[in-house]
């Protein structure tokens, strides 16, 4: 008799183990392949059953999930999953699956964004004409510049052309240009203001095919024409000499001195934009071999830049779209 308890003990203990390692494999196999509405929804429909096995057996699930996944350390794995599980399992044992958001996957959107856009997709020109811009020019007193980081280009990136990467420049940059009423407009290129996406040459040994010279040209334009300033007022009935324009480097960077309002004496503020896509990870050109040290130059430019701002005593903002030191620049040799 007690051998027979002890042989149904051990056929269940196998039956639960087996059990638990089909789940974890399944879950694990179809966590992999979750990547459309219809596969998450199957992925939501295996833990819901893992669920119903009891909280136990979802957290045990979970652990080893997170374990063999490698998202953590198993110790992390555990604690973590421990914490968590009751709260996943509540949720996971009310949920209904199929959702509003289901049927209003891409390509067959019910629900359209408003006049104002979403944050989750990319803001109208509207919304820039009609609210931002009045706002900012209502303004008192009025902006003494304004800094513009970049990315006038939808982030439909595999629609893109160069004809309408041209035209969301000059339609955006036209809009900015009214701020110039106040005061000048600072800008920094984006990863998106070229077409292929993200492509920057940084060696001129690099295939001139690459090279987005129509886009560093416009930038250029539209850096000088926003970036005019009104000469300051002269002391001296003499003419005042011409304020200094941005000379862009035809790769995106510019230096500038910033003239306040009134100012009558040497500038105090240096403007520097870099292209900072020179170090974008997704930018595939800066994967050379051996590694470029300094992408077209731009670090020497820029300390020679540095140099001259502490010799004639002026303070330095740097305007970048991927911010130095991000994670999305490669370590080395970004700034």
């Amino acid at each position: 008799m007690k051998a027979a308890i002890i042989l149904a003990t051990l056929l269940t203990a196998l039956a639960v183990c087996q059990d638990h390692d089909y789940w974890v494999d399944r879950v694990w196999g179809e966590l992999q392949q979750a990547v459309t509405c219809a596969t998450c929804e199957i992925l939501l429909g295996t833990l819901k059953t893992v669920a119903h096995q009891g909280p136990d057996v979802l957290r045990a699930v979970l652990t080893e999930v997170c374990t063999q996944a490698k998202i953590a350390d198993a110790d992390v794995c555990q604690g973590t999953t421990a914490a968590q599980a009751p709260s996943v399992f509540y949720i996971l044992e009310q949920l209904q699956i199929g959702s509003a958001t289901t049927g209003n996957a891409p390509n067959g959107t019910l629900f359209a964004c408003g006049d104002w856009g979403n944050p989750r997709c990319d803001p109208p020109i509207r919304l820039l004409t009609d609210s931002l811009l009045p706002v900012l020019q209502g303004l008192q007193p009025p902006l003494a510049f304004s800094l513009f980081t970049g990315d006038v280009v939808p982030h439909g990136f595999w629609l893109t052309s160069r004809a309408s990467v041209e035209a969301d420049y000059n339609t955006t940059y036209t809009a900015l240009q009214t701020l110039n009423r106040q005061g000048p407009v600072y800008l920094a290129l984006g990863n998106h203001d070229t077409s292929p996406i993200n492509i920057y040459p940084v060696s001129p040994t690099q295939p001139s095919s690459f090279n987005p010279q129509w886009a560093y040209d416009l930038f250029g334009f539209w850096s000088n024409r926003l970036s005019l300033q009104p000469r300051p007022p002269s002391p001296s009935p003499s003419p005042s000499p011409p304020v200094p324009v941005p000379q862009p480097k035809n790769h995106g960077n510019y230096s500038i001195l910033h003239h306040h309002h009134h100012q009558t004496d040497t500038p105090t503020l240096k403007i520097i934009t870099l292209n900072s896509l020179l170090y974008y990870r997704l930018n595939t050109l800066i994967y050379t071999t051996p590694p470029t040290p300094d992408p077209v130059s731009q670090f020497e430019w820029l300390t020679t830049e540095l140099h001259q701002a502490e010799i004639h005593h002026q303070r330095v903002w740097l305007l970048t779209h991927v911010p130095p030191g991000d994670r999305s620049s490669l370590a080395t040799p970004a700034p």
